[in-house]
């Protein structure tokens, strides 16, 4: 037995802590984006030229294309060990199967 592998429902709370806190980050970066978007487009039609509205408004596109990448982070991480088959079925969380625990805990 590795040192690594240790029961499935040992570390099911903490995945569910772990899942809880992304989640409100997620979501947190929502509304963070939505502020300051907002507040990128007023500043640039308070401004006084369209050079200055152009600036603002490409800042806020790149803010917009930030959050959409850190929203979608743990979706494309999860995606992508469950395409590559890191998945296992033995019951014990080692290596290979911490992706199968994990779901199966924030259901």
């Amino acid at each position: 037995m590795s040192i690594l592998a240790v029961n499935c429902s040992d570390v099911q709370f903490i995945f569910r802590i772990i899942h809880y806190i992304i989640n409100i980050l997620r979501w947190a970066v929502v509304i963070i984006l939505l502020v300051m978007v907002t507040m990128d487009f007023l500043k640039g039609m308070m401004g006084k030229s369209d050079d200055e509205m152009r600036k603002h408004s490409s800042t806020a596109v790149k803010r917009v294309i930030w959050a959409v990448v850190v929203f979608f982070i743990p979706l494309l991480i999860k995606t992508l060990f469950a395409k590559a088959g890191i998945n296992g079925g033995n019951g014990l969380v080692g290596p290979l199967d911490w992706v199968k625990c994990y779901n199966s805990a924030i259901k």
